[in-house]
């Protein structure tokens, strides 16, 4: 859905004269809410089967850095020498690209779509933070208070009577209240997988999140959001054949890898072949399947292999054994157990 947007609407947009106003494919743009659902049930997942805060460290820094990595530097080195209205990128900038903080320092990324990774890091940061305070056995509560402040950003009175405050902003933006209804959802669905959790809770903090999406989002973003949970619910409740089709199961897959090269990659070669006078049409056909064909590299050739290096390392590592006799001491000291170590493999 995000490619469809990228290589139709949002290409019409850079370049006017190139795509026919007919082709365009807006509902994409919607997609990254989606993308923070799913995000929300994944991290709970990971966190459930890691036993101290290292795990989680190395099993998302495992995941997401590799891939990442190689991704900036191959669409740094598209943009050298393309023409407007693309910007080369400084060695500086790449460099600090490099580290998925750059939004933070108000560098401007290499590829737009890294923007979602910012939201991603302080989501990590505040589930790790619940995680190390003994939170995620009891987590109605956090979550309880979060939807009260993301509803509260979301109404008029935000506007009326604390935005332009001091640090007000910097508050929603660290706990992206923008966002949390959708990460919410993730984990209250995981935990209705996991059977974790009151009825009355559960269902109950699902409604209030799924209303500030309606009552506060556009109504593409609060249908598909719709759709999603249904789908997550069936999931809950003994899945879905429709999941298990191949070249689903294919894209999912390579769908991280496919989002970190698509967009500018993607962008120079259709305006590239526009500009030699072949059709768009044609060239987001061809990005299409550049993409696909580089995402499918990145996977198996960088994100899987890195990602099984630096978890052998770490299974083996004193590092973790230490962590492990630690974390297992505080827990013979907590009446609250704690699950087996597991990495996820996502």
């Amino acid at each position: 859905m995000v490619l469809l947007y990228h290589y139709t609407t949002r290409f019409s947009e850079l370049f006017p004269h190139a795509l026919a106003p007919a082709i365009s494919f807006p509902l994409g743009e919607h997609g990254v809410e989606l993308f923070f659902v799913i995000s929300g049930f994944v991290i709970t997942m990971t966190l459930e089967r890691s036993r101290c805060a290292s795990d989680f460290l190395v099993a998302r820094f495992s995941r997401l850095y590799p891939a990442y990595w190689v991704a900036v530097l191959l669409t740094s080195a598209a943009l050298i020498g393309t023409s407007a209205p693309f910007e080369e990128p400084t060695g500086g900038q790449v460099m600090l690209n490099l580290t998925m903080a750059q939004e933070f320092l108000k560098v401007p990324s290499v590829d737009g779509v890294y923007w979602t990774l910012e939201i991603e890091l302080l989501f990590y940061a505040l589930a790790l933070a619940l995680f190390t305070t003994g939170f995620m056995q009891r987590l109605h509560k956090p979550l309880l208070m979060w939807l009260v402040l993301a509803a509260f950003f979301a109404s008029p009175l935000w506007g009326a009577y604390v935005e332009g405050t001091p640090f007000s902003g910097a508050f929603a933006k660290l706990l992206i209240l923008r966002y949390a209804p959708f990460f919410a959802l993730g984990i209250l669905f995981h935990r209705i997988y996991r059977n974790e959790g009151t009825w009355i809770w559960n269902y109950g903090l699902l409604a209030f999140a799924l209303a500030i999406v309606l009552f506060a989002g556009p109504l593409p973003t609060a249908v598909m959001v719709l759709l999603a949970c249904i789908v997550f619910w069936k999931l809950a409740h003994g899945g879905l054949s429709l999941l298990r089709i191949k070249p689903l199961v294919f894209l999912g897959t390579i769908s991280y890898s496919l989002y970190l090269v698509h967009q500018k990659i993607g962008h120079i070669l259709m305006a590239k072949m526009v500009e030699h006078g072949m059709s768009a049409i044609l060239g987001m056909l061809v990005a299409t399947a550049l993409s696909l064909s580089l995402a499918t590299a990145l996977t198996f050739l960088v994100e899987r292999p890195a990602l099984a290096a630096m978890r052998d390392w770490y299974k083996n590592s004193a590092w973790r054994a230490n962590r492990h006799a630690a974390a297992a001491a505080r827990a013979l000291a907590s009446p609250i157990p704690r699950p087996a170590t597991k990495l996820s493999p996502d």
